[in-house]
């Protein structure tokens, strides 16, 4: 098998070297081609070339020469543009931040953000490559964000500070009612109102929530309470509420249901800051008054309510005053009267009889019998109330119990005749002494003002 490969190897290189010539046929109807022309050879094509070489290189040298000048020009352009570019920005930018700087010139926290704006838009001017980076930094909203960072600082630095005003106001406003001797429950309430409005504060986001916070209804309530638990614990039935009208004192007797009510009516705490409970005490004292400065003074009696007034003011100065006692002056109780009197009688004695008393009564009479058996009798009395009473404080009398019987009521009966005829007894211009129980907390404006006081009855 080996040696038929070799043979064939063999007869394949014989094939190879001896290849019979095989002439071509032509193409029927196929024009010839023209003959190639014979390339140049020798110096001449060597020529050729060189020139051909020469004219591309210097051609290249002419065009490198023009656009390297045309870039270089370009070039030289652009730069200019881009300085000028930047030199506008620059100028911008130093215009924004004076316009600004000036308007905060005494803000130096605005006077900071200005300053870093300005710094950090100079530095982008400085690093931009082209116009087109230039004209993309935008000055306006630079500075505009800058404003909008000043006034947030602004708002949050005003936001604290409303904050602080509130919250010292709120708690000035407490201060008064936890200063008073409050009630475990109202003591307590008030630390937790006052907690909660703060912590209100504290949250609050904008100034206008703030100043929405209102302690005036948790005020009003808690005075309300206070002043409702000091009412309930006075041990008399009513009492005395004392409060300022302006700058005037006004003081009212109240039962404790409406002093309650009148608590409870309030609007403003502040008016209820001023007010005083007390409980009523009463006192008696006199007055001594005019009769033309009693009113309806012909009907007083034990026991009449009276009202006492001051000409300085239209309000009253003391109400709850009850009349004990009515002193009339010495002078409304001299008595002068002269009688005489007629009369027949049988007998033939004659009587005549006088007597006189130092003290009280002087009493004369005289009697003469005639043959015609008539008498006549004339009397005068002089009594003077004030001897009259003296004398029977120093047991002077005979009869002193007929006296006192007599005596007694005679002022009382002296101002009943008054209202029961019309005629008066007592002169206007007369002092009269009028003993009164009132409350006590009445007296000091009484005192104050009794030249000028005015009695008036309370009718039904």
């Amino acid at each position: 098998m080996a040696e038929d490969i070799e043979s064939k190897i063999r007869r394949l290189r014989e094939l190879g070297k001896v290849t019979p010539e095989v002439e071509p046929t032509k193409p029927v109807g196929t024009p010839r081609k023209p003959p190639k022309r014979a390339k140049p050879t020798g110096i001449r094509a060597r020529e050729r070339r060189k020139r051909i070489i020469i004219g591309a290189t210097v051609l290249v040298v002419i065009i490198l020469i023009v656009s390297i000048g045309a870039w270089a020009y370009l070039q030289s352009q652009a730069g200019k543009a881009l300085q000028e570019a930047k030199t506008s920005k620059e100028q911008e930018i130093t215009a924004y931040y004076n316009t600004y700087v000036k308007k905060y010139s005494k803000n130096a926290y605005a006077k900071e953000v200005l300053l870093k704006t300005k710094n950090e838009l100079l530095a982008k001017v400085k690093a931009a490559k082209n116009t087109e980076e230039v004209r993309a930094i935008n000055v306006k909203e630079a500075f505009r964000n800058a404003l909008l960072q000043i006034q947030r600082y602004e708002y949050s630095l005003e936001l604290n500070q409303t904050k602080q005003k509130v919250l010292a106001k709120i708690e000035r406003d407490f201060v008064p009612l936890l200063s008073r001797p409050l009630p475990n429950n109202v003591r307590e309430e008030a630390m937790r109102d006052l907690k909660m409005l703060k912590e209100k504060i504290k949250q609050a986001k904008t100034i206008e929530d703030v100043k929405s916070v209102d302690d005036t209804p948790y005020l009003l309530k808690l005075w309300q309470d206070y002043l409702s638990y000091q009412i309930d614990n006075v041990k008399t039935p009513k009492v005395v509420l004392e409060w300022k009208e302006g700058e005037k004192i006004r003081r009212e007797i109240y039962t404790k249901t409406a002093a309650k009510m009148v608590i409870q009516a309030a609007t403003n705490y502040t008016s209820l800051m001023t007010y005083k409970v007390m409980p009523v005490q009463y006192v008696m004292i006199g007055i001594l008054l005019s009769g033309d400065r009693i009113a309806n003074g012909a009907i007083l009696k034990p026991g009449s309510q009276v009202i006492i007034y001051s000409s300085k003011n239209s309000s009253s100065l003391a109400n709850d005053v009850t009349v004990e006692y009515v002193l009339l002056p010495t002078t409304s109780g001299q008595i002068s009267l002269s009688e005489s009197q007629s009369s027949y009688s049988t007998g033939s004695s004659v009587y005549s009889e006088s007597s006189s008393g130092s003290l009280v009564v002087t009493e004369s009479s005289s009697s003469t019998v005639t043959a015609s058996n008539s008498t006549k009798a004339s009397y005068t009395y002089s009594v003077n109330l004030i001897q009259v009473l003296k004398a029977l404080a120093a047991n002077k009398l005979k009869d002193p119990s007929a006296v006192e019987a007599q005596l007694e009521g005679y002022g009382w009966r002296l101002l009943n005749y008054e209202k029961n005829t019309g005629i008066m007894v007592v002169e206007p211009n007369v002092k009269v002494m009028l003993i009164v129980k009132l409350p006590a907390i009445f007296v000091p404006d009484l005192l104050a003002n009794q030249n000028t006081l005015y009695v008036a009855t309370v009718v039904s």
